[in-house]
């Protein structure tokens, strides 16, 4: 956490937050997030501010509840009549957590009760909230109070992964130029729509080559072979699979 003081009147027991998410998240797809943060030992004051906030590198959709059948169409509710304001911005301060869900509660809600947030409410047609489009193994939202008494502290941190959508597009690499009878390395990128490094249900073929070897796994997203070719002069090597077919320069 950068830039927020932890205070000492919020312990950890003081509110009580509970999410609900997909297992999985997939980058780039939407899904549905929910919160809620219960007054648990103490009361929410009237003006008292709740903030959902994620990390500057992230684009997932913003918030927003205008467009019901929309992306990032987003309700709140709480358990008793209560008057609320929410805004997105960045925080240059909370830094590298800069984009923020902010929501105002005007009204008191006293211990026992509740908000609750739906990130991609699905009730009126809404496919969801798109995810970052980028995979990470962790890609926490922080969950920020402020309240009149006390400054913003961070009260939750919620972990998740997210991960590559399936593949959409390989690419082969291949030397510019290699000995005839050598063995040299060819590698196979394969990628989901967003560049991310995404893994095949099935074995792509290679041909152009005279020989070739047993494919390695160096990393996610990269098949690595050794190959030969015996022949003297201009070759293209070629990748076929379930893919469109991927050819190497000359």
């Amino acid at each position: 956490m950068s830039g927020i003081p932890l205070s000492p009147l919020l312990n950890e027991q003081a509110l009580k937050i509970e999410w609900k998410s997909p297992e999985v998240v997939v980058a780039g797809l939407p899904a549905t997030w929910m919160v809620r943060i219960q007054a648990w030992q103490l009361p929410m004051h009237p003006n008292s501010r709740i903030a959902l906030v994620w990390r500057w590198p992230c684009d997932w959709d913003k918030p927003q509840s205008h467009d019901p059948q929309g992306l990032g169409y987003t309700t709140i509710k709480t358990s008793t009549q209560c008057s609320l304001r929410w805004k997105n911005y960045r925080c240059i301060e909370w830094h590298p957590f800069d984009h923020v869900f902010e929501i105002e509660i005007f009204d008191r809600l006293e211990k026992g009760e509740h908000i609750e947030i739906t990130l991609g409410d699905k009730c009126f047609g809404s496919l969801g909230m798109r995810t970052q489009t980028f995979y990470e193994d962790d890609a926490p939202i922080s969950v920020r109070f402020h309240s009149i008494n006390q400054p913003w502290c961070e009260i939750y941190r919620y972990e998740q992964k997210i991960i590559s959508d399936v593949a959409h597009a390989w690419k082969l690499i291949a030397p510019s130029d290699v000995v005839a009878g050598e063995i040299f390395e060819i590698a196979l990128r394969i990628e989901d729509k967003w560049c991310n490094p995404a893994k095949l249900n099935s074995k792509p073929q290679i041909e152009g080559t005279d020989w070739l070897g047993q494919p390695s796994y160096p990393v996610q997203g990269i098949i690595v072979w050794c190959v030969r070719i015996n022949r003297i002069g201009e070759h293209k090597l070629t990748v076929k699979g379930f893919l469109s077919l991927g050819f190497s320069n000359p």
